[in-house]
């Protein structure tokens, strides 16, 4: 018998490796949950872009303990800008964006690098989540990662 799921008690299998199915995998507490990430395809994530992380993005990154990994990605940008006439004369400085740069890739290792040893990960497509073993699924809408919460098992 499974002796780690008897006692954390309660299954997650999260659908989807991408940015939140990580960010989520991180932040779970292992002692509490016995977490499943499944992905269908693991390194189609790996090239891209970058995003522009906003200052509660880099703070929930900072939670999870990458924020320090990325700390050399291109610095915030300012967080004033101005309005100018056609003449080119400032007329009112506001808040700008505010935003760093990060490239995907780079977030994407992060987060991988974030996920505790315990979480099982497994390359499998998901195509109907209500499908998986033992999920309680409420509305498609119940997760926004697509994640399935089972109950603990009953005696």
């Amino acid at each position: 018998m499974d002796t780690r799921r008897e006692v954390m008690g309660r299954e997650v299998t999260i659908v989807g490796g991408g940015i939140a199915g990580l960010a989520l995998a991180a932040t779970l507490d292992p002692r509490r949950f016995d977490v499943s990430l499944l992905e269908g395809q693991p390194g189609r994530h790996a090239s891209g872009s970058a995003l522009g992380m906003w200052p509660a993005a880099r703070k929930a990154l900072r939670r999870i303990g990458v924020a320090e990994m990325l700390d050399d990605a291109a610095p915030p940008t300012p967080a004033v800008g101005s309005l100018y006439d056609s003449a080119g004369r400032e007329l009112v400085a506001a808040p700008g964006p505010d935003l760093q740069l990060v490239e995907r890739g780079r977030l994407m290792a992060a987060l991988r690098a974030a996920v505790p040893d315990s979480v099982a990960l497994e390359t499998r497509e998901v195509v109907d989540a209500a499908a998986l073993p033992g999920t309680s699924w409420s509305a498609p809408t119940a997760c926004a990662v697509g994640c399935a919460v089972s109950s603990p098992p009953t005696p």
